[in-house]
């Protein structure tokens, strides 16, 4: 091996720190795959996959193969070296990757290029849809009713429906907890577009977009290019059955007369998810006499029991839910007001249905 091999690639740590760092949420966390616990650089970008999301980020160096993400990620993160050293050498079964960082020293093995799993699909040539701040900020609102994992279809991400002037954004759990957004549509989303982005692609698009984010869709993937040169990949969700959002949460709407939020709202719903001790499976119950509005919560320690004057008399209520998920939507609500099954929430072009139980 000359000398000039043996000194290796340099790379400057803070930028490669920076493209893992991007990446990281598409290492996968388990070696089912082994691709997919590494991170791949081809050069131009690194790239982790996880057999559900892809991450690309842009990052010049000569470094080819793939290394162990969480692994790197954890040395350039606890070392305060300006540049990194990586040595590719022979390994026992094929290369190995000596990192050097500072007075760290790091051997690793080093995947070869032609076992990265991902490959990008191909979305066409168009423009793509861009997607203003004000766009990233409508999905970032509706996450918060947004399901996750095995759900059914729909309450796997955001569902995404355009008319003739708007887009309107609906997330929902239970089919009955209803998030809604409604925002000018983007000059390129088409008026009868309906799509459903799953919501582990949409907390990367809201963590990694900018004002330059551009979506591009096919019929079965999702990719955004952010002003930055990331790039984000996942398959849009399927779904047989779509639900009818905006019937649900309209008739929610109808049966209530909302009233301002009560400024005591926060805090009390605080008290009584400190009185649950987080339990999930536990429930405040609240009361609406006259223009008091009433919360009990009980735990085997102690009981809570808060009340609170509202702007003006509404219809008796009994029911019960989780404190949590009124509190996940207060900061973007102002008024409240209460259904037949549900706790009502509205702000600036924003519904939010939080659904109840009975006494």
């Amino acid at each position: 091996m000359t000398k000039a091999e043996t000194k290796g690639l340099l790379i400057g740590r803070k930028e490669l720190l920076e493209a893992v760092e991007a990446v990281k949420p598409a290492i996968a966390g388990k070696e089912v795959i082994e691709a997919c616990v590494h991170v791949f650089s081809d050069g131009e970008q690194l790239t982790a996959y996880n057999d559900n999301l892809a991450i690309q980020a842009p990052l010049a160096s000569k470094l080819k193969g793939g290394i162990r993400g969480t692994i790197l990620l954890g040395i350039l993160a606890n070392s305060r070296a300006k540049e990194v050293e990586i040595i590719v050498q022979a390994g026992g079964d094929g290369q190995e990757a000596e990192i050097k960082a500072g007075r760290t020293r790091l051997k690793l093995s080093l995947l070869p290029q032609d076992r990265d799993v991902f490959k990008p699909p191909s979305l066409g040539k168009g423009e793509g849809i861009g997607l203003s701040g004000a766009f990233l900020e409508a999905l970032k609102q509706v996450l918060v009713s947004a399901g996750n994992g095995i759900d059914p279809p729909e309450q796997q991400g955001v569902t995404i429906i355009g008319d003739a002037t708007q887009v309107h954004l609906f997330t929902t759990q239970d089919d009955k907890t209803v998030a809604w957004k409604s925002i000018e549509r983007p000059k390129a989303w088409k008026e009868d577009l309906r799509i459903t982005l799953p919501t582990f692609f949409v907390e990367q698009l809201i963590r990694l977009g900018d004002d330059k984010t551009k979506l591009f869709l096919s019929k079965e993937y999702a990719h955004a290019l952010t002003g930055k040169g990331i790039k984000i990949y996942s398959k849009i969700v399927h779904v047989p059955k779509p639900i009818d959002f905006a019937k649900i949460a309209t008739a929610a709407m109808k049966e209530t007369d909302p009233v301002a939020i009560p400024s005591r709202l926060r805090l009390a719903l605080e008290r009584a998810s400190v009185m649950l001790n987080g339990q999930n499976d536990e429930f405040m119950e609240i009361t609406v006499k006259g223009d008091r509005l009433g919360i009990y919560a009980k735990c085997p320690h102690g009981e809570l029991d808060d009340s609170m004057i509202m702007d003006k008399p509404l219809p008796p209520i009994e029911c019960k839910l989780h404190p949590d998920l009124l509190k996940r939507a207060l900061e973007h609500c102002t008024k409240i007001g209460f259904a037949k099954s549900s706790i009502v929430m509205t702000g600036e072009r924003f519904v939010y249905l939080a659904a109840t139980a009975a006494l």
